[in-house]
C-alpha cells in the first residue's frame, strides 16, 4: 500500500468529500477529469473564509489609524457619531479598494497551507486529480476578487474621496476650530496662524500671531476667536492687536482694539493635481492637456491596473503553494506579506519611472501586474512539469514525536511552552511589522510623487522610520503572540493533555507572562532611546531632503525659544546660513516687545549668529522706535513652535515642559504624552495578561478564532481608549495623569474583575 493510501484525514474535512465523491484502485480515479462541484465549492469556501479574515485585517488596521487621529474631533471639537460613521464609511471603500488584492493572495496561500500541512490536498492527488486542477477552484474565487476590485477601484472609490472630501470641507468650515492647535501653524494660503493657548473646540485663542505677508507682515493679538462664514472662508477676530509692518514698506506700527479679517482655506492650497484622485474615470478620460494630464492619465492607469493585479496576485498564490513540499497557515500568511512588500517595490519602481517625462505612462503602471503575470505562467508551467510528491509531509508526525518527551523534569515544560511563545510572538510581531509597514507606505506613496522623491531617499527614509515602526506593532506583537500560543498547543491537543495531568493552565501559561514582564523595560528603552533619535532623523529626511528639494530651500518655519519667535527656513538652520531671518521678542502678555530682521545670518558657534544687513526696534505702546541691532543674536538650537514629543526622551521631554512653562506656553498636552510614553511600555504585559486570563477562566474550550477575535478587539480598543482619554485630557476633562495612565489602569481593573468573577 502506498504512503497516500496509509493517510487518514481528519473526519469533516475536505478529504473525506474526495474520497467519499471519487473511488477507485488503490485510492485512484483513472480518467477522473476534473473536480466535482461539491469538492470545488468546498475548496472555494475555504479559500473565502481567510481572504475575508485577511481584508476585513487590513482594512481595520487601516481604519483604526484613521479613526484615532479623529478622536479629538469627537471629544473636542463636536463631531458626532452620524458624521463619524459618515467619515468611517467613506474611508472603507477606497481601504478596501487597495488592500483587496493582497487579501486575496494571503487568504489563498493561507487557506492551501492549511489544507497541505492536514494532507488534504494529498488526499486529493491521491485519487488521481493533478495539481493544476486544484487551481481551478481558486482561479474562480480570484475572478469574483478581481470583478469586485474592478468596481471599488474604477467606479466606487474615486465617488467615496469626492465625498470624504466634501464632508471634511464642510465640517472644517461649521467648525472652524477643528483645524487649529495650540502651538501648532496652520496654513491659509500663505497666511500662517499661530496661537499659544487656544481651548478645547480650538475657537478661542491666547498669544495669537497672524503671519500676513501680502497686507502686513504680523499681526499679533492678546485674545482671538474664531468664527465660521459662508462658502470657504472663516473670520477671525483679534483684541488688543498689534500690526506691524514690513521692515520693507517702512516697518510701520498700529495698536488696535479689535481687529477682524478672513481667512481662506480653500483649493488654493492644493496643487490643481492633487484632486484627481477623487475625479471620477470619465472625467479622467476627458481631462485636458496641461501639467497634470500626465498624472491623470497614471491615475487612469492604476484604476484598471490594480484589478488585474487582484485577480493575478490571487492565481499566483495557488501555484506557489502547490509547489512548495512543506507548507502551513503561518507560512503562507508571512509569504502573503512579504509578496506583498515586493509587489509595493514594483509600484515604487513604477512610480520612479513616471517621474522619467520621457517614459511611456502605461508601461511604467502596468510593470507591476506584468512581472506577477510572467511569474504565474512560469509557476503553472512548472507545476505542470512536477510529478506529484509521493511522500508525505512528515512535519506533523515530527511534532508529535517532539512531544513524547518527559513533563516531569523540572523545568521542561516552562522551556517547551516559552519556545512556542517565542516563535508564536516572532511571526506575530513579523507579520504586523510587515502589514503596518505596507499601510505605512501605501498611505505616503502619493506625498513622495507629489514631492518627486527619489528611491534612495525613500530608502533613507524608512530606515529611520523602521524603530519607529517596530515600537508600534511590538505590544500587539506579543498580544498576537499570546493568542496565537494558546491557538497552537490547543490544535495540537497539548493544553488537553497538560489539564489532564493536573496542570492548571494559569501554571502552563505561566511563562509567557515572565517574559512579556521583561519585554516591558526594552520596550521603554526602545521608545525613549532608540525611537526618539531615529523618527528626529525620519523627519529631517522628510522635509530637508524631499520636501525642501522640492519646493525650493527657503521653505520657513516658525520655531521658538524662551521668549522669542524665530522665522527662519529649515535648510538654513540646518546648514548655518539664514535667510531673510525675523524675530519677535515676545512680552509676557504674548504681544511682541522687539522685533529684528537681518538679510542674512550666519552661524558662528555656541548658539550664537551673526547677523548681516539687520535692523531692530523696540515695540511698545507710543509705537517703534529704530536701536542699533546687534552684531550677533544668540538663540541657540532653535525648536519649532510645536513641540513634537517623538523627538524627546522622557527626560529632554521634562525640560522642554519646564522652559515652555516659563515662555507662557501651554504645557497640557506636552504634560499627557510625558504620561503615556512612561505608560505605553506596560501594553506589553497587560495586554497579554487579559487574552491569557480569559482563556483560563473561560469554561468553554479554546478557540483559535475566538483568541484572535479577542485579540484584535483588545488591539482596537487599547489604542481607542488611549486617544480618547488624551483627548479629554486636552479638553480640560481629565487631568494629565489620568488622561496618560487611563489605558494600563482600565486594563489591571480588567484583570482584577476577571480574577474575580467565577469561570464562565
Amino acid at each position: 500500500m502506498c504512503a497516500r493510501c496509509r493517510a487518514e484525514p481528519a473526519a469533516g474535512t475536505i478529504a473525506d468529500v474526495t474520497v467519499g465523491s471519487h473511488t477507485g484502485s488503490q485510492g485512484r480515479a483513472p480518467g477522473h477529469t476534473g473536480l466535482g462541484p461539491i469538492l470545488r465549492r468546498a475548496v472555494q469556501r475555504e479559500v473565502a473564509l481567510p481572504t475575508a479574515v485577511a481584508l476585513g485585517g487590513l482594512s481595520v488596521a487601516f481604519l483604526t489609524k484613521s479613526l484615532l487621529a479623529y478622536a479629538d474631533w469627537i471629544v473636542n471639537r463636536g463631531l458626532g457619531a452620524v458624521e463619524v460613521a459618515q467619515i468611517a464609511g467613506l474611508e472603507l471603500l477606497p481601504v478596501l479598494a487597495q488592500t483587496l488584492p493582497f487579501a486575496l493572495l494571503i487568504g489563498v496561500l493561507v487557506a492551501l497551507g492549511r489544507l497541505k500541512a492536514d494532507l488534504e490536498l494529498l488526499a486529493m492527488e491521491t485519487i488521481g486529480l493533478s495539481r493544476l486542477q486544484l487551481v481551478r477552484p481558486v482561479v474562480g474565487v480570484a475572478l469574483a476578487g478581481g470583478l469586485l476590485a474592478a468596481i471599488l477601484s474604477i467606479w466606487a472609490a474615486p465617488l467615496s474621496r469626492a465625498r470624504l472630501e466634501s464632508n471634511l470641507e464642510r465640517i472644517a468650515r461649521e467648525r472652524p476650530g477643528a483645524m487649529i492647535t495650540a502651538g501648532r501653524v496652520a496654513e491659509f494660503g500663505d497666511r500662517q496662524l499661530l496661537a499659544r493657548e487656544a481651548s478645547a473646540d480650538g475657537t478661542e485663542l491666547r498669544g495669537v500671531l497672524l503671519w500676513m505677508p501680502d497686507l502686513a507682515e504680523a499681526v499679533f493679538g492678546e485674545r482671538g476667536r474664531l468664527g465660521s462664514l459662508a462658502g470657504t472662508e472663516i473670520s477671525l477676530q483679534l483684541e488688543d492687536a498689534s500690526i506691524l509692518g514690513s521692515p520693507v514698506g517702512g516697518g510701520q506700527h498700529v495698536e488696535v482694539a479689535h481687529f477682524e479679517t478672513r481667512l481662506e482655506f480653500a483649493d488654493e492650497q492644493e496643487a490643481p493635481g492633487d484632486r484627481i484622485g477623487a475625479l471620477s474615470t470619465s472625467e479622467l478620460m476627458q481631462f485636458p492637456a496641461g501639467p497634470d494630464l500626465r498624472r491623470a492619465q497614471a491615475e487612469l492607469h492604476r484604476r484598471f491596473a490594480h484589478p488585474a493585479a487582484a485577480l493575478l496576485l490571487g492565481v499566483l498564490a495557488a501555484p506557489l503553494a502547490l509547489a512548495r513540499r512543506r507548507f502551513s497557515r503561518s507560512s503562507g500568511a508571512v509569504a502573503g506579506l512579504f509578496l506583498t512588500l515586493g509587489y509595493y517595490g514594483l509600484v515604487q519602481l513604477a512610480d520612479a519611472m513616471l517621474r522619467d517625462p520621457g517614459s511611456s505612462v502605461a508601461w511604467a503602471v502596468w510593470t507591476p501586474p506584468s512581472v506577477v503575470l510572467v511569474l504565474l505562467i512560469i509557476l503553472l508551467l512548472r507545476l505542470a512539469g512536477d510529478p506529484i510528491d509521493e511522500e508525505p509531509d512528515r512535519s506533523a508526525p515530527e511534532r508529535a514525536n517532539q512531544m513524547k518527551r518527559p513533563v516531569g523534569v523540572r523545568g521542561v515544560l516552562d522551556r517547551y511552552v516559552l519556545g512556542v511563545y517565542l516563535g508564536a510572538a516572532a511571526l506575530s510581531f513579523g507579520a504586523l511589522f510587515v502589514a503596518y509597514f505596507l499601510i505605512d507606505v501605501l498611505e505616503r506613496l502619493e506625498w513622495f510623487a507629489r514631492h518627486q522623491a527619489e528611491i534612495g531617499e525613500i530608502a533613507w527614509f524608512y530606515a529611520a522610520r523602521t524603530p519607529l515602526l517596530a515600537s508600534r506593532v511590538v505590544p500587539m506583537g506579543l498580544l498576537a503572540g499570546s493568542a496565537l500560543t494558546v491557538s497552537l498547543l490547543v490544535a495540537r491537543g497539548e493544553l488537553l493533555a497538560m489539564q489532564t495531568c493536573g496542570i492548571r493552565l494559569g501554571r502552563a501559561l505561566t511563562p509567557v507572562l515572565m517574559l512579556s514582564l521583561l519585554v516591558v523595560p526594552l520596550d521603554f528603552w526602545l521608545n525613549d532611546s532608540l525611537v526618539t533619535r531615529s523618527n528626529a532623523w525620519a523627519d529631517r529626511i522628510k522635509v530637508e531632503r524631499i520636501k525642501d528639494r522640492s519646493e525650493g530651500s527657503a521653505t520657513e518655519a516658525w520655531y521658538r525659544m524662551e521668549g522669542q519667535l524665530v522665522r527662519a527656513s529649515r535648510s538654513g538652520l540646518a546648514t548655518g546660513r539664514i535667510p531673510d531671518l525675523v524675530v519677535f521678542e515676545i512680552g509676557p502678555t504674548g504681544l511682541p516687545s522687539a522685533r529684528i530682521h537681518a538679510r542674512e545670518a550666519r552661524h558662528v558657534g555656541d548658539g550664537e549668529w551673526e547677523l548681516i544687513d539687520a535692523r531692530a526696534v523696540l515695540i511698545s505702546d507710543s509705537g517703534l522706535q529704530t536701536v542699533d541691532p546687534p552684531l550677533r543674536y544668540a538663540f541657540g538650537e532653535a525648536r519649532r513652535a510645536q513641540i513634537d514629543p517623538m523627538h524627546h526622551s522622557v527626560g529632554s521631554l521634562a525640560v522642554e515642559i519646564e522652559a515652555a512653562e516659563e515662555s507662557g506656553f501651554p504645557v497640557v498636552p506636552l504634560r499627557i504624552a510625558w504620561h503615556r510614553k512612561l505608560a505605553g511600555p506596560f501594553a506589553c504585559l497587560l495586554l497579554p495578561a487579559i487574552s491569557l486570563l480569559v482563556v483560563v477562566r473561560s469554561r468553554r474550550p479554546p478557540s483559535a478564532a475566538r483568541n484572535l477575535v479577542l485579540c484584535v478587539a483588545l488591539g482596537v480598543a487599547y489604542l481607542l481608549v488611549g486617544d480618547v482619554a488624551a483627548s479629554l485630557g486636552q479638553g480640560g476633562q481629565l487631568s494629565p495623569v489620568a488622561a496618560g495612565w487611563t489605558p494600563p489602569l482600565m486594563a489591571v481593573s480588567g484583570l482584577v474583575m476577571l480574577l474575580g468573577r467565577p469561570r464562565a
